[in-house]
């Protein structure tokens, strides 16, 4: 009877080893690979043309894909760069052909590296123009339909655009061009060398980037989409706050709320109540991520504080039971060693968002890359061309839809409609670990678990009511104040008899001029 329950557990054991095998396994983008570093180049940022911004907006792909990025111009090139990198990207925005610098003619030659060129299809590599078996064909302007994955866009005005005629590999997309009245692929990859034929900034051209990149980069992994609902700092309405946490709950919807810091009064009852609809979010299956200042702002002011304030933040929110988990932030963040070393540091995982290059230019042009990263999208730039009515699909990178905070009751109606209608499943940023470490906690997260130094987060929906009577100027201590109370009642007794005396004087006085007019027997 032992035998056969042993043989039976065996048999049991062994179906589950084979199904376990045999199963397909979902990688998160913790896990997923990618290359270290790249060498990014530029002829011209474009500025005043289509094509200004699409240096920045490869840049926010590129971080999103946890790839650390060294921007250059082609202009200030040096010998022997290339070699330093195993992927190299040029940007091509020059309409005309520009002379390049010879040094990055010689040592693109003898590159062995991956290369990916785009625009201007003309002047690419020997090697490179062998392997791809590129022709184009240019429109100084056209109009043209772009289609790539789930993603459909009609109608865009395009300038300059280079359409890929003869190739050879895998393509991406395709260009549908009115003026041609042909049809072309987005990109072409084979091997370690691709080329994409238009990125312009704000349109489906710089989301499609996104597929050829994945590839050309080999990263490895299972892409989610996330809800970001932004815009959210003490003054906000945490009534509004705390009805939309508790729709999004009941509809099965977790969400990453963006939370701006705050710096000073954290002793304020303001703070408390902001604490306590932040513990409600966690409750309601949302993950609280920091809203960092934007990058020219908070270099406005004193540089020094900056690595105080967050960590007191930090642990002011630690102390409430509140664990952020990530932080959302520009670009210049991962640039600038200032933002770096006093404001990055505390985390591993983030959102890097584009930020206005006209505003602020980090002092470095290296970047540093997160452990997790996402790709935040405004919800209605990402619908408008996505086909109506279809379930939305991963983007090749973690993709955080993003939502402003409701205002009144109208638009968290419309709000709640926009998310049940892409009939799509959202994953829950909390799932996958994250670390925030400050000198006094480390909070992280684990298979959706919150832990603060270790130990877990109660995550309870009910809020305790605040006290608003609180002293917002603290009172002073008078050194005097003794010497003026008793100055103080000397002169109200002297006041005192002063009146007393006078109304006894009038009293007589009323009574003796009285007597005068009515006694009779007195002499006038």
């Amino acid at each position: 009877m032992k035998r056969k329950w042993r043989l039976r557990l065996c048999m049991v054991w062994l179906c589950v080893l084979i199904a376990w095998q045999v199963s397909p396994r979902l990688t998160t983008a913790a896990e997923t690979t990618s290359p270290t570093s790249v060498l990014l180049l530029y002829d011209r940022l474009g500025v005043g043309t289509s094509q200004e911004g699409n240096v920045d907006a490869l840049q926010q792909q590129l971080a999103a894909f946890r790839v650390s990025v060294q921007v250059m111009s082609l202009d200030a090139y040096v010998p022997n760069k290339l070699y330093a990198y195993s992927h190299v990207i040029a940007i091509r925005n020059a309409d005309d052909v520009t002379e390049l610098p010879k040094a990055y003619i010689d040592d693109l030659a003898a590159y062995n590296g991956s290369y990916l060129q785009i625009g201007y299809g003309s002047g690419l590599p020997e090697r490179v123009q062998s392997s791809l078996g590129l022709e184009v064909t240019n429109a100084v302007e056209d109009t043209s339909t772009l289609q790539i994955g789930q993603l459909t866009q009609n109608g865009l005005t395009t300038h300059h655009i280079r359409y890929i005629q003869k190739f050879t590999g895998e393509t991406y997309g395709n260009w549908h061009s009115e003026l041609f009245n042909l049809h072309a692929p987005y990109g072409v990859v084979e091997d370690k060398f691709a080329y994409i034929s238009y990125l312009e900034r704000g349109n489906a051209s710089e989301l499609a980037a996104s597929y050829v990149l994945q590839d050309w980069l080999h990263v490895k992994g299972y892409a989610q989409n996330y809800v970001l609902i932004d815009d959210i700092n003490a003054f906000s309405d945490m009534d509004m706050l705390n009805e939309m946490a508790n729709r999004l709950y009941d509809a099965g919807i977790p969400f990453m709320a963006s939370v701006q810091p705050v710096f000073t009064n954290l002793d304020y009852p303001a703070m408390k109540r902001y604490a306590e609809s932040l513990k409600h979010v966690q409750s309601r299956n949302g993950s609280i991520v920091i809203h960092a200042p934007f990058a020219g702002s908070a270099l406005s002011q004193d540089r020094t504080v900056l690595r105080k304030q967050m960590s007191t933040f930090l642990d002011t929110l630690a102390a409430n039971e509140v664990a952020p988990l990530g932080i959302q932030a520009d670009m210049g963040w991962i640039y600038d060693p200032h933002f770096i070393s006093n404001g990055l540091t505390f985390f591993d995982s983030g959102l890097m968002q584009a930020s206005d290059s006209a505003a602020f230019q980090p002092s470095s042009q290296t970047s540093v890359s997160l452990g997790f990263a996402i790709y935040p999208v405004k919800a209605d730039v990402l619908s408008a061309v996505v086909k109506s009515g279809t379930p939305l699909q991963t983007l090749p990178m973690n993709t955080a839809l993003m939502y402003k905070l409701p205002k009144d009751q109208a638009e968290l109606e419309t709000l709640m409609t926009n998310m049940t209608s892409l009939w799509t499943t959202f994953a829950d940023y909390k799932n996958t670990s994250h670390t925030v470490r400050t000198e006094a906690n480390e909070i992280t997260s684990k298979n959706g678990h919150l832990l603060i130094n270790g130990d877990p987060v109660q995550l309870n929906a009910a809020m305790l009511d605040m006290d608003s009577e609180h002293a917002y100027v603290p009172k002073q201590k008078a050194s005097l104040s003794s010497l003026f109370v008793v100055q103080s009642h000397i002169l109200i007794a002297l006041i005192g008899t002063a009146l007393f005396i006078f109304i006894i004087f009038l009293i007589i006085g009323h009574r003796m001029y009285k007597r005068k007019y009515t006694y009779n027997g007195r002499q006038l």
